[in-house]
């Protein structure tokens, strides 16, 4: 088993490779193996002690500090319905999709509006071709197709990768100003890291309460003595929350994935027995929390998929892919995996099987087809024959059904190859 660190904003776990992982999708999880996990990509995170939540510490400090507000403003835009949407959403929408009436409703969900996983893929290939061309010229790592899905989807602020944003231009212009930021330290940028820098700061600081008696002894004694970039903010919370504690369960959002060389592997794993912290965060539970909603992808409707022969039409199989991974939530290479698991790939040897016994292809059709040229020729019942004939007329079908056999040979080597040229398609999405 492979070994992971996997590095968040709310910190560090080592998990294995098999290990489960719960992925934020909609208003719930999927169970996904830790090795499908994408940079960029939201997971749930145990804390170890008692915490505020992200969603209260941003609803507190919104209300109460106007540089948090405008920060919020330069990185999203706001639906109808106060959604906030992230930009990096609505420019490469923007930029892909041909203005309609409902477009701008679909970008910012007004009223539960959204785009089809059709439309959702389609704009992830286009988005993702661009990216991976960019990675490829600037010799940077390009990022999963999921990863950039998930861009479109709203899940991500920035990516992970901030030059990014340079490959992004040719999307929509927009980008060209953000990544400027970046070189700059202005803008986008400094937005940017004001309103992920409060938040992981206040929520570390509240990490370290744990219990009300703690949240209200740090009220009390709170003063503007001990000032810090975090004293504004600080004490805006330290009055707002009074002694409410809540879940300790909370959403984290990858930052990098580190696969632990072989060699270290059994070092680690050693450390991890005597050192518990080092498996603590990234939650990897057997049995989900009660208090959360989890998808397995054994339960996901398949049907689109029943009717397409992937040897027949590998586009559209990989395209019905992609829309079950952006209508559903789960990694492509998971999906990839799971239709081709070794049950589907002996669907695949009884295809080949049906097809050859259709055809009367197989080695007892052919050996009695053969055995009927004898009969017709010698005008005697194999059944009738003496041992001594049936030994002659079997060498003389054996030797007919090989070359049978040896002509329908390069037939079978080319769905064998269209087999594994599909698998391989898959493994490069």
């Amino acid at each position: 088993m492979g070994l992971f660190h996997i590095i968040t904003d709310h910190g560090a776990t080592f998990v294995g490779s098999t290990e489960q992982v719960f992925l934020k999708h909609g208003d719930g999880y999927n169970a996904i193996g830790a090795r499908y996990s994408s940079v960029d990509e939201i997971v749930l995170y145990e804390r170890q002690w008692i915490s505020k939540s992200l969603s209260q510490i941003d609803a507190a400090l919104e209300v109460r500090s106007d540089r948090y507000r405008n920060a919020k403003a330069v990185l999203f835009e706001r639906s109808n319905g106060g959604l906030y949407v992230p930009r990096l959403r609505t420019m490469i929408i923007r930029g892909i999709e041909v203005a309609s009436n409902d477009l701008e409703d679909k970008i910012l969900r007004n009223n539960g509006a959204d785009f089809t996983p059709e439309e959702y893929r389609i704009m992830a290939d286009i988005a993702y071709g661009i990216i991976a061309s960019y990675a490829s010229r600037n010799q940077i790592k390009h990022p999963a197709w999921e990863t950039v899905l998930s861009w479109i989807k709203g899940k991500v602020i920035a990516p992970a990768e901030k030059r990014f944003f340079e490959g992004l231009v040719s999307v929509n212009p927009y980008f060209a100003a953000v990544y400027r930021s970046f070189q700059e330290g202005n803008g986008f940028k400094e937005a940017y890291e004001y309103f992920i820098g409060k938040r992981i700061g206040l929520t570390a600081y509240f990490a370290n309460i744990r219990s009300a008696e703690d949240l209200e002894e740090l009220r009390q004694t709170w003063s503007q003595r001990r000032k810090g970039s975090l004293a504004p903010e600080l004490e805006f919370l330290l009055e707002e929350f009074g002694s409410d504690i809540q879940s300790r369960f909370v959403d984290a959002s990858i930052r990098a994935i580190e696969e632990v060389r072989k060699k270290n592997v059994i070092g680690v794993k050693q450390r991890m027995k005597h050192e518990l912290h080092l498996s603590k965060g990234v939650y990897t539970g057997m049995a989900p929390p009660e208090c959360i909603k989890v998808v397995t992808i054994d339960q996901i409707d398949l049907s689109r998929m029943a009717g397409i022969n992937p040897l027949q039409n590998p586009d559209l199989y990989i395209q019905s892919l992609k829309e079950l991974c952006a209508e559903y939530g789960f990694p492509v290479q998971m999906m990839r995996d799971y239709l081709l698991r070794p049950a589907d790939k002996g669907a695949v040897s009884r295809d080949v099987n049906n097809f050859l016994e259709e055809r009367g292809l197989t080695l007892p059709a052919l050996t009695n087809t053969v055995r009927g040229w004898v009969e017709e020729i010698t005008g005697i019942k194999y059944e009738e024959l003496s041992p001594e004939m049936k030994v002659f007329v079997d060498g003389l079908v054996s030797e007919q059904v090989k070359k049978i056999i040896g002509n329908l040979l390069p037939s079978i080597d080319d769905i064998h190859k269209q087999i594994a040229n599909l698998i391989q398609r898959i493994q490069r999405m």
